[in-house]
Parts: C-alpha cells; sequence; structure tokens
C-alpha cells in the first residue's frame, strides 16, 4: 500500500476504461480506410462489373493488396492504442494525483490537488453513447497546465471528480461530522435550444447576405462584359469555401451550446452544454479576470446578449471576442439583456445600469465615425467598465484586484488630435480592457486612478 506523498507502485496505478484505445483511435482508422479508398477508388467502382471482376485477375490482386494495406493501418493503430492504454495509469495519493503515460518516452506527471481550480467531465459522442465519459483538471498556470483522463465509465469519471474536488479542499466540510459535503447546485439561467438556433442563424445571415451581394455582382459583371460559363463559374469559386466555412461554424456552434443551462454551486459556476456530445464545465470564481457583454448588429431588433468570461490559465478564442468562432468560456451564448444583466450582476455584485459612463471627445468622430457615441468609460469601487464597438456592442468588465498593468498608447492621428487609449493588462486568458480615444487629462488621470485601486485592491484581497 502506498503511502500519502509517496510514489505509487505500479500495482497501485487504476487502468481507464477498455474502450479507450477505440475511441482514441477510430479518427485514424478513419483515415485510413478514407487513404485506401482514394488510392484504389477505380477497382471499388468497377466492383459493380461482376463477370469482369471474376476474370480480371489482377484487378483481384490489388484489390486484396488494398484490403491488406488497410488492416495493417488499423491494426498498427490499434495495436498502438493498445500499448498506450496499458502504459497509463493513475492513482491519487494524499493530496497529489499521479498519472503515468507513454510507450516509447514516458511521462510522469503529478498534479497537486491543493492547486486544482476545476474538474470538467466531457462526454464526446462517441463516449457518451458508451456510457463513458472523460476527465479535464485544469491548474491556473497556463493552457499546458492542463491534465486529461480519458475514459471512464460515466459513475467513475464523477465519483473520481468529487474525491479530487475534495481532497484539494474546494467542498465544505460539516463542522460536526468533519465530512466534506458537495452542495447541490443551483440552476441560474437555461437557454432554449430554439433560442440557440435562431441567434446562431441571425448571426450567418449577415456573412450569408453579404455572399448572396458578391455573387449577384459578380454574376452581373461577367454578363455585362459577354463572359461564358466558365468565367461565370470562376467568379463564384471563392463564394463557396466561404459558404462552406459559415455553415460548419453554425453547425458547430449550435451543438456546442444547444440545451445550454449556468447553475451555481459553492465551487463556482457550473456550466451544462451539448447536443450531440455532452460538456460539464466549472468556473471558480477566483479565476474570473473579467467579464464581457456582446450585442451583435443583427441582435439588437431581438434585444438579445452574449456574456462571455475570461478565465486565468485559459487561453481560449472567442473569450470576449464575437467572431463566428465558438468560445471556450461562454457564460451565456444567448439570452435576452435584462437575463444577462441579472447574471452579471449575480456575479459581480455590480449594477451596470447604475453606473454613469463618461462619453468620449467629440472630436472622436474623426477616427471612429460610427461607433464613438458608444463609447464610454466608468469606475466603481471594484470595477472597471468600458463600452467600445460599432457592429458589435461590447460592455467589458474588470475587477481592480486582476490588473496587472496599465499602459497608454497614442497613434499618429491621435497625437494630432490630442487623444490617448488607455489599456488594463492581466493574467494569461484575460482578452484585456481597452478605452479607446481619450482626451490627454483624462488618459493620465485614468492610468492613475486605475494603478492606484488596483495596488489597493490587490493588498485588500491578500
Amino acid at each position: 500500500m502506498t503511502e500519502a506523498g509517496a510514489d505509487p507502485e505500479p500495482s497501485d496505478l487504476q487502468r481507464l476504461h477498455v474502450l479507450t484505445p477505440w475511441l482514441q483511435s477510430w479518427r485514424y482508422l478513419l483515415a485510413g480506410l478514407g487513404a485506401v479508398v482514394a488510392i484504389f477508388r477505380d477497382d471499388v467502382r468497377r466492383l459493380g462489373e461482376v463477370w469482369e471482376f471474376v476474370r480480371d485477375q489482377p484487378l483481384l490482386l490489388s484489390l486484396l493488396i488494398g484490403l491488406g494495406t488497410l488492416l495493417l493501418v488499423g491494426g498498427v493503430v490499434v495495436g498502438w492504442a493498445f500499448l498506450a492504454w496499458r502504459m497509463t495509469g493513475y492513482a491519487v495519493v494524499g493530496q497529489t494525483l499521479f498519472v503515468r503515460s507513454g510507450v516509447v518516452v514516458r511521462q510522469r506527471r503529478q498534479v497537486r490537488l491543493n492547486r486544482l481550480q476545476g474538474v470538467d467531465v466531457s462526454q464526446p459522442l462517441l463516449a457518451r453513447l458508451c456510457g463513458l465519459a472523460a476527465l479535464k483538471l485544469e491548474l491556473a498556470a497556463g493552457s499546458d497546465a492542463t491534465t486529461t483522463l480519458g475514459y471512464l465509465t460515466l459513475t467513475d469519471a464523477h465519483a473520481l471528480r468529487r474525491d479530487l474536488l475534495e481532497r484539494s479542499g474546494r467542498h465544505r466540510v460539516d463542522p460536526h461530522t468533519g465530512v466534506p459535503v458537495e452542495e447541490p447546485e443551483q440552476t441560474v439561467l437555461t437557454v432554449p435550444t430554439t433560442r440557440v438556433l435562431q441567434a446562431r442563424l441571425l448571426e450567418a445571415s449577415l456573412a450569408v447576405a453579404l455572399l448572396l451581394l458578391y455573387v449577384v455582382g459578380a454574376i452581373t459583371v461577367v454578363l455585362l462584359v459577354g463572359g461564358g460559363f466558365g468565367a461565370v463559374l470562376a467568379v463564384l469559386a471563392p463564394a463557396a469555401p466561404a459558404l462552406l466555412a459559415v455553415g460548419s461554424q453554425l453547425v458547430t456552434r449550435f451543438l456546442q451550446e444547444s440545451n445550454f443551462s449556468v447553475g451555481e454551486s459553492a465551487d463556482g459556476l457550473r456550466i451544462h452544454s451539448g447536443l450531440l456530445a455532452l460538456n460539464h464545465r466549472t468556473v471558480p470564481r477566483q479565476r474570473v479576470q473579467g467579464m464581457h457583454i456582446g450585442v451583435p448588429l443583427m441582435w439588437r431588433p431581438t434585444g438579445w446578449a452574449r456574456l462571455t468570461v475570461d478565465v486565468a490559465g485559459s487561453v481560449s478564442s472567442g473569450s470576449g471576442s464575437d467572431s463566428m468562432l465558438p468560445a471556450a468560456n461562454t457564460l451565456v451564448p444567448v439570452a435576452s439583456m435584462p437575463e444577462v444583466t441579472a447574471l452579471f450582476t449575480r456575479i459581480s455584485r455590480v449594477r451596470l445600469d447604475e453606473v454613469a459612463l463618461a462619453p468620449a471627445p467629440r472630436r472622436t468622430r474623426w477616427l471612429d465615425p460610427f461607433g464613438y457615441g458608444w463609447l464610454g468609460v466608468g469606475l466603481t469601487e471594484s470595477v472597471a467598465i468600458t463600452r467600445t464597438g460599432w457592429l458589435t456592442r461590447r460592455c467589458a468588465v474588470v475587477p481592480y484586484a486582476r490588473i496587472q498593468s496599465v499602459r497608454v498608447t497614442q497613434g499618429p492621428l491621435q497625437r494630432r488630435l490630442a487623444l490617448a487609449s488607455v489599456h488594463l493588462d492581466g493574467a494569461v486568458g484575460a482578452t484585456g480592457w481597452t478605452a479607446p480615444h481619450r482626451s490627454i487629462d483624462d488618459a493620465q488621470q485614468l492610468v492613475h486612478l486605475l494603478a492606484a485601486r488596483a495596488l489597493s485592491a490587490r493588498h485588500a484581497e491578500h
């Protein structure tokens, strides 16, 4: 038996589920099948001609070679995955999780549970069909500070998650029995799947409208200059990949954000989502570096908005932005503005409607003619708030205690107009906070205030 804190013996290591090699190698098997079909596609087409197939012995030989190649590639892939599974094991000893893996190069990793920030449970489609799940352990030390254990049965995955959280001290301890107690989750907000679909279609409609405008314009120009059918196909060719990209992003985000709900528990905010693949994430409150409310142009008539958060150590595209790429730190993909502001207030304890925002100078219209009227900056006792954007209106909020540096930038046109921009930098995973086009005096005063309040908030927090 291994003592607490000691390196576990090989016999003490627990293995992952026996179906793990198949779930990890199916992509490579499909890739091998596709390669064989591509190489022998001419022979495959002739399989329908039975008489020719029987009479043509070289054809039979080539087909057998293709089948043998596929079996060989599949055997190597599955065999390698099986060896990797056999060489992978984990053990929880005291306050440390030990993970060993690797076939050629052996890897040994220790995860100190007192630095554990969150344990997420995910179920890709095939794993979900098999009743399996994967655990993702995150530490606030960058994007590489993650450990994934997959796959386990769903029951074992949730049991291991509870055990890790208990050992890390994230659960409240009953003062009478001394036993860790996992407080029940309270659902805060549920997003209907139909609303997610409508929001994604509205977002994609602008890109589709631009593509249609390009198609109509290109066809009109070709017909006016007397071009033929080949010329029409040539000018329409660039639109096909763009339309395919928009469609794939639309489907991906819809599948990821369906069945979306946000809950609250003692260990942080719990996010559940997914239509085919299920994801269960936990965002600890102390890791939130900033919050962003975004209102895309096509959502304004509906009164919808999205809420995203910056999480320390989690570098994710889309966090705080409003691109078509899925945001890993999405807190609410789409909801009415009252629902978004209510959740925002619940988390930050700040009421946005009670904060007075100072507008940008009128000369800013020379640099931002369409969005200068939306620009604004406000400071409360605990957070800094800024409004930016034109096509997509954004409101960014950063707690003073999460500010790591304050800086001022000034471009050549800003110098001519006596303007400057103030920026706040946070930990890895924060997308930043910007107050663009402030007057010189306003920017200097803002820098001094933010630096002083950040220093005071950090001292108070420690």
